[in-house]
């Protein structure tokens, strides 16, 4: 990876790997993270570009946290673990330097998210479009337009803490949810024998999808609908993986995932029932690992000390008085 000069001339060149897309992703490619902790050295002519080797070349590695973000940079021929850091970095969650050492800090052009900084513009360069630090904004509006969020111009659905964008374009990683949430309603008894008695789990969000098909949307689940006693936010997955048209997680639009969703529980639609390995709950996983989504770890919203109970009552004496219970 050339960076030129002014004039044109060879004045660094990187070598990069594997970015946070991982071995699971399409590395080293357009559909992967875009580069964002993929950068493993820096080859710089230190002030003669376009020169042989030289005595005074600067060979360095990169250090990443969690989210790309370049946070050392090091001499490997340093004679110390002390003289090896030529430039540290400390970020606010937008990706303004609030602090930075070493001889390199100044020089080295890569730092938030990988991506190119020029400090005569105070600018960071996201392939699609430039990023302002210190406003938290794009400079200009997205150009896959309202694909990536209604706002145009706001920077990883302002949740820089824990999204990332690999070419300024759309969020991804760990909490983009696309308004995707699991939903389940009380469960009442392992040995269902009425309607009633049975639970429910599916995926709303901006549509339904659920096993058997069209089961929540039924009128007779109504009441279920509008009472889920649990709920979980989904997400989009941390980059790694595709779509099976084959577009990567990382650039997965919240219209693609849904489609996906539909396409599921189309294929799910007339299949066998079973209870241990084939039913609703098994559904929304396998249903959400195809569409780059996964489950949040930890629930939104959880019952309360007998809410099961009072609302599995509630549910019989709604769905009898509707018709819809045996």
């Amino acid at each position: 990876m050339p960076d030129c000069g002014t004039a044109f001339e060879r004045v660094r060149q990187g070598a990069g790997d594997v970015d946070l897309a991982g071995q699971n992703g399409q590395v080293n490619s357009l559909e992967g993270a875009g580069g964002i902790g993929g950068l493993l050295a820096v080859y710089d002519l230190n002030d003669t570009p376009g020169a042989e080797q030289t005595g005074d070349d600067l060979q360095y590695v990169y250090a990443y946290n969690g989210n790309g973000n370049v946070v050392q940079v090091l001499d490997w021929s340093a004679s110390s673990a002390t003289n090896a850091i030529v430039a540290k970095y400390e970020y606010d969650p937008y990706g303004n330097v609030v602090a930075q050492a070493g001889d390199y800090a100044e020089r080295n052009p890569f730092r938030f998210s990988t991506k190119y900084w020029d400090a005569d513009i105070g600018m960071l360069y996201y392939e699609q479009r430039w990023y302002l630090p210190k406003l938290g904004r794009w400079a200009s509006k997205n150009p896959i337009e309202e694909e990536g969020g209604l706002n145009l111009y706001r920077f990883v659905a302002n949740a820089p803490t824990t999204l990332i964008d690999a070419f300024g374009l759309q969020a991804a990683g760990r909490g983009a949810t696309c308004g995707i949430k699991v939903k389940r309603s009380a469960i009442c008894t392992l040995s269902p024998k009425t309607a009633c008695d049975f639970g429910h789990e599916w995926i709303e969000g901006g549509g339904t999808w659920d096993y058997p098909k069209d089961y929540a949307d039924d009128p007779c689940h109504a009441w279920d609908r509008a009472h889920p006693v649990w709920e979980w936010n989904a997400h989009v997955r941390l980059l790694g993986g595709s779509l099976p048209d084959g577009t990567s997680c990382a650039k997965a639009n919240c219209a693609q995932i849904k489609n996906c969703l539909q396409a599921a529980e189309g294929n799910w639609a007339g299949t066998p029932y079973s209870f241990l390995g084939h039913n609703c709950i098994n559904f929304v996983d396998a249903a959400l690992s195809r569409c780059c989504m996964a489950r949040g770890a930890l629930p939104t919203r959880m019952p309360k000390p007998f809410e099961e109970a009072r609302l599995c009552c509630e549910r019989c004496k709604e769905m009898r008085a509707a018709g819809c219970s045996d």
